[in-house]
């Protein structure tokens, strides 16, 4: 055989993409250590006075061994089969006094992405998503570490100039509360959590426009707000339909004749965004509506109390809660969440300027959605912010207990107490569990490139766990899209997937920061062949 014509061969074909076909997982988990130092970092700032995040170290085989055998109950019992993890420690303190460190186990995988769990093998998959901002056909995603925010909308109506409109009014379920805590409560209203309501709550509603807007509003009654004090060649006025709203269940309803005065040169979409919201808050609320209250933030928050919460709480209950929560989310744009953000053009100091951008760009993101989300191109892989989901709860569940515990003064022993509940040794044991891009390894040949470590889950499929990855729905997400041959595989399909997008091509290519990229050489094909699927 002539090697020299075989070597020549080799060299003139394409080569694999190394970073996939060894397993994409096995590269990301290298990093683990620092990424868990980084959310502690961001979640430090929010930590009460005087406690700080020292350092971490790993711990040393005797270290291990001594704390796997330290009896912790009456019932001792070890654990023999395999699992790929290895133990490290974190030191923090409190007021200049050392803390007992906290343990944390970490995972490690084989080549191919592979881990063993209590002795079972599984893969990790990347998992394939937007840089930061998801757009469906009727929902905007961001994922934060604090919380993962869908975006929804609803339509309202209000009266501009006379003439009624309907403007989407943006919306989002910020606070969650669970089906058992709603249990017995007696609501007279039904209303949505909207963006412009947690505006008004932080500042106010006059200074919301100014602050995000750069604009000026009037509010009063019809005898100051009308085409007389203010010109309709100047001034555009929008008040109530005064038509009762689905989910008011008062039998007397009365609608509110509240107004709002814009200069015309002001009244763009992104003001009458804010305005629907106003009139969607105030058409639920005409007999609290005063224009003497609405520049204050506590009688916005008392109404969002009634909104999230049961409408028969006092006041001074709701307030405190509302107050609570208010408070929470000032951290939930960390420096992490600010970096992916900035990665995807989106620049934003706080989440209140998150909110606002999402209402600016609601309309335009979900109308393009089916170009944005069946592409394959400019999404990226991503394996350690989804294996560590559930450390990263533990770590801002302990950021959230600790603030709570220091308004009533915190000591050594709260401290210590919040972490054992939170801070848990084992939390990536439970790695298998409603986890999609963890799944159990069923592959008879050494060559993983074609079974194993091609697979990927897109980002639609990740949300609701492991068993959310086998199921296929129609969305703007299934069209066809001429990337899909350039970054998927429509050779090697897996079961219940017709589109080819859950398979990674060995030859596909990403860039340093792991987005995926089109090939020049290959783009005027690619680009005239997706023009002939859009005709």
């Amino acid at each position: 055989m002539d090697t020299a014509l075989f070597a020549e061969i080799q060299r003139s074909l394409p080569k694999f993409n190394r970073r996939i076909t060894r397993g994409f997982a096995t590269e990301e988990l290298k990093g683990v250590e620092d990424y868990i130092q980084r959310l502690i970092r961001c979640a430090e700032l929010r930590f009460p006075p005087g406690l700080t995040y020292m350092r971490c170290e790993r711990c040393t085989p005797t270290e291990e061994y001594n704390f796997a055998t330290a009896k912790k109950t009456t019932k001792q019992y070890y654990e023999y089969s395999q699992t790929d993890v290895y133990l490290m420690k974190y030191y923090f303190e409190y007021k200049g006094v050392p803390l007992r460190p906290r343990y944390l186990y970490l995972p490690f995988v084989d080549d191919g992405g592979i881990i063993r769990i209590m002795g079972n093998r599984f893969s990790i998959s990347p998992v394939l998503a937007d840089i930061a901002v998801s757009a469906g056909d009727d929902n905007v995603f961001i994922p934060l570490n604090l919380d993962k925010l869908t975006f929804r909308r609803v339509l309202h109506h209000y009266v501009v100039d006379g003439k009624r409109v309907g403007v989407s009014v943006v919306h989002s379920e910020v606070y969650h509360r669970s089906k058992k805590s709603r249990v017995g409560q007696k609501r007279t209203i039904n209303a949505l959590s909207t963006l412009a309501h947690y505006q008004f709550a932080k500042w106010g509603l006059q200074q919301t426009f100014a602050r995000y807007l750069n604009t000026e509003i009037m509010v009063g009654n019809p005898e100051y707000i009308n085409h007389i004090n203010f010109p309709i060649d100047e001034w555009v006025v929008c008040e109530s339909t005064q038509v009762k709203p689905y989910g008011n269940k008062n039998k007397f309803y009365v609608g509110t004749d509240i107004r709002i005065a814009i200069r015309r040169e002001h009244y763009s979409a992104s003001a009458s965004g804010l305005i629907a919201g106003f009139f969607y808050i105030a058409d639920r609320f005409p007999e609290q509506m005063n224009p003497e209250y609405v520049n204050n933030e506590r009688f916005w928050r008392e109404l969002l109390g009634h909104v999230i919460f049961a409408s028969e709480e006092s006041v001074g209950k709701l307030l405190n809660k509302v107050d609570g929560h208010i408070e929470s989310l000032d951290g939930y744009i960390d420096a992490m969440s600010q970096e992916w953000l900035k990665e995807d053009n989106v620049f934003v100091n706080d989440l209140y300027e998150l909110f606002q951008h999402v209402i600016d760009t609601y309309s335009e993101r979900t109308a393009n959605a089916a170009a944005t989300s069946s592409t394959m191109y400019g999404k990226r892989l991503m394996v350690l912010r989804y294996v560590m989901i559930d450390v990263i709860k533990a770590i801002f569940n302990m950021m959230f207990g600790l603030q709570t515990a220091a308004k009533k003064g915190l000591t050594e022993n709260d401290i210590n107490k919040i972490m054992d509940t939170h801070f848990k040794p084992h939390i990536i044991h439970r790695i298998n569990h409603r986890h999609g891009e963890v799944s159990s390894v069923s592959n008879p040949s050494p060559c993983m490139s074609f079974k194993v470590t091609s697979n990927i889950v897109l980002q639609t499929n990740i949300t609701s766990g492991a068993s959310a990855a086998k199921t296929n729905t129609i969305t703007s997400a299934n069209i066809l899209h001429s990337s899909i041959a350039e970054i998927g595989q429509f050779n090697n399909l897996p079961k219940g997937e017709p589109t080819g997008r859950k398979r990674f091509n060995p030859y596909g290519e990403i860039d340093e920061r792991n987005i995926t990229v089109q090939r020049e050489r290959t783009a005027a094909l690619l680009n005239r062949v997706q023009a002939d699927i859009e005709r």
